[in-house]
């Protein structure tokens, strides 16, 4: 075991600290496309106006990703710098997790398998930067990190508050959390990496949590109306293949989901053992499957998109293993720089159409006048923009 995470030092670790390094770049180059479009810009409204945080359906787990942009707000720094701070404060928290999951866990694997879960198959939910499933994923890898960093320690039961509060800090983000930590505590399970009844005391965790937020959640509530429309499957199965979703995944293989294609070959290919394999496709297939039912009319290609991302990250932490573990060293590396590239050109080409959006609402604000405290539009004078796309 010592030997093995030798090797993953020194295996590939720049891997994650590039792809960071332009995942940081971009944050701060696209600010602006990334906080002031969809949900993002009315996070932004309530936190200025209030002068403190502000979470949708209970996502507590956020508050870090908030406080930069807070601090500029109670020092009364310009708009600008305001946004920047947002946007660098969602993608530093990120980037805080493949640190600690290299440096502090001493895992290589978690730190590559976060960076990726953030960018393979993303385009439009890069600027919907404040949905919680990209603060999901990075805390769920670093549990990942975590869990091989306790397989490691030599008196285990001082790692064990460690583990519990990044597994409730998941929980706190986003009701997603009961797949990811299941999926990363079965695999570690499998990996022989933590004991069974560890493994058991956290998907307690997590049962225990799943209750009480049943018997908190207020009917009304987003979580709610999701959670009915899952539980209504049997409605939706019929015309199964002609749903919002299933169009969505047809549209992506063409360009965003041609690297998850080439993720699920690879780890299908070379994963093992076949027991592991197998709980990687069956959950990912699960996952999906819920997804296409829950959001079975769509609502929008970000939130499309970020609904299927928990899953992209069931095979990015194989493949991430793969890159680091596998013989075939170089071949995977090569594959990493391939993907990570293609995803950033995508995120790139998308960020036109949110800067267009932009220009287009200047545009209409300076004709309709600054003072007016809403600007509704005729119709009309939306034709033939991306407003009227969108």
């Amino acid at each position: 075991m010592d030997s093995k995470r030798a090797f993953d030092r020194s295996a590939s670790a720049p891997l994650s600290y590039y792809a960071l390094a332009v995942y940081m770049v971009l944050a701060v180059l696209f600010s602006a496309e990334r906080m002031l479009n969809s949900d993002c810009s009315l996070q932004l409204y309530r936190s200025i106006n209030d002068e403190t945080f502000f979470f949708q359906e209970g996502r507590y787990g956020m508050f870090i990703t908030q406080l930069p942009m807070l601090v500029g707000v109670w020092l009364q720094l310009p708009m600008k710098a305001i946004i920047l701070l947002y946007s660098l404060g969602l993608a530093g928290t990120y980037g805080a997790c493949v640190l600690v999951a290299h440096h502090v866990f001493k895992s290589p694997v978690g730190a590559l398998a976060i960076i990726m879960s953030l960018v393979v198959g993303v385009g439009d939910s890069f600027f919907h930067s404040t949905t919680e499933t990209h603060m999901l994923l990075a805390m769920s890898g670093l549990l990942f990190a975590s869990l091989e960093w306790l397989a490691g320690c030599q008196v285990r039961i001082r790692a064990y508050p460690i583990v519990a509060a990044i597994a409730v800090w998941c929980l706190f983000i986003h009701p997603n959390a009961l797949f990811t930590i299941g999926f990363v505590v079965l695999l570690n399970v499998l990996s022989k990496q933590i004991r069974w009844w560890e493994g058991a005391g956290i998907l307690a965790l997590c049962g225990v949590y799943f209750c009480g937020r049943l018997l908190l959640l207020h009917q009304d509530s987003y979580d709610a109306h999701q959670f009915d429309e899952l539980m209504d499957f049997a409605t939706h199965l019929n015309g199964f293949w002609g749903l919002f979703p299933i169009w969505f995944i047809k549209q992506y293989l063409e360009n965003e989901y041609a690297a998850v294609v080439l993720l699920l070959l690879l780890v299908v290919l070379f994963y093992r053992p076949l027991l592991r394999m197998l709980l990687v496709l069956v959950s990912v297939s699960v996952f999906w499957f819920l997804t296409i039912l829950t959001f079975h009319d769509g609502g929008g290609e970000a939130m499309m998109e970020k609904s299927f991302m928990p899953g992209i990250f069931m095979l990015c932490v194989p493949f991430a293993i793969l890159v680091h573990r596998h013989r075939w060293h170089g071949f995977f590396v090569a594959i990493t720089v391939l993907v990570l590239a293609h995803a950033f050109t995508n995120i790139c080409m998308h960020r036109r159409y949110y800067g267009q959006r932009l220009d287009t609402l200047a545009v209409l604000i300076q004709d309709h006048g600054r003072e007016a405290p809403k600007m509704l539009i005729p119709w009309e004078e939306a034709k033939g923009t991306v407003l009227h796309f969108s």
